[in-house]
């Protein structure tokens, strides 16, 4: 790690995994301690983005955190790929520098930066425990915040095609969709979207609502990480379901090509 991402990453923890040695912030209350029992994280995604990334692809990466999924990501989409990883928090930003760095993972264009629905500053809300966590929206806990870039994806994107969308926002997910409207419309890129109902409700959204948005995407819908079946069921239903899984929250998938459910 160079000097200028060493100062700006602060004290940090390193842990090895089945993508190799990554380091995350030392007082980590989330990753770190799952990372160093288990050695992975949210294997059902991985075997989802194993099946869906083909060689060459073209992914954003919406909450990219310190790259534990973008080194997987990198590795799929091969030296003829690329994926676009945005993450908003500096001490996150510059940890994900140097995972990639030390990964020689040249196939990946980091972008500081959140994704939402248009262009400016805003704050983000970091928290003290779980580095996943950081958000932009509303500040119901007294957080600390740092201002940072907020871009759209239409705009970060521009006219390039993408494959695979992936994002994870701290309960900002629709947002992120939002601004990707024209991307979505024009590319019917493949989405995984991180599905928190506590988090959506911390921003003043409704749950239910949320996952409305998404099924009137039309595309195909199959849920990561719950026991049961969900896709087709009435969307409150959906919701409680959710927040029964493990950490109160899903990996969705959106699929373009397969019927809505």
């Amino acid at each position: 790690m160079s000097q200028a991402l060493a100062e700006r990453a602060g004290a940090v923890a390193e842990v090895t995994t089945d993508l190799g040695r990554i380091a995350l912030p030392a007082h980590d209350e989330g990753l770190l301690p799952h990372l160093r029992e288990h050695g992975h994280w949210r294997p059902e995604e991985a075997y989802a983005m194993r099946r869906l990334v083909p060689r060459g692809a073209i992914v954003l990466e919406a909450g990219a955190h310190v790259g534990y999924q973008t080194l997987l990501l990198s590795r799929l989409v091969g030296p003829r790929g690329r994926v676009i990883a945005a993450e908003a928090g500096p001490q996150n930003a510059a940890l994900l520098r140097a995972n990639l760095e030390r990964a020689e993972a040249a196939n990946v264009a980091v972008v500081e930066a959140a994704l939402g629905e248009a262009e400016g500053q805003q704050t983000l809300w970091t928290s003290e425990r779980d580095t996943r966590d950081h958000h932009v929206g509303v500040n119901l806990n007294g957080r600390g915040g740092v201002q940072v870039e907020v871009v759209s994806g239409d705009v970060l994107v521009g006219s390039g095609a993408v494959d695979l969308v992936k994002i994870a926002a701290g309960g900002a997910e629709y947002k992120v969709v939002a601004g990707l409207s024209e991307t979505i419309a024009r590319d019917r890129p493949v989405l995984l979207v991180d599905f928190w109902p506590e988090a959506v409700e911390r921003l003043g959204e409704a749950p239910a609502r949320v996952l409305g948005g998404y099924r009137g995407l039309g595309f195909g819908e199959r849920w990561l990480g719950l026991p049961g079946p969900a896709a087709g069921a009435d969307a409150e239903a959906v919701v409680a379901a959710v927040r029964g899984a493990a950490g109160g929250r899903a990996g969705l998938l959106l699929i373009p090509g397969t019927p809505p459910p």
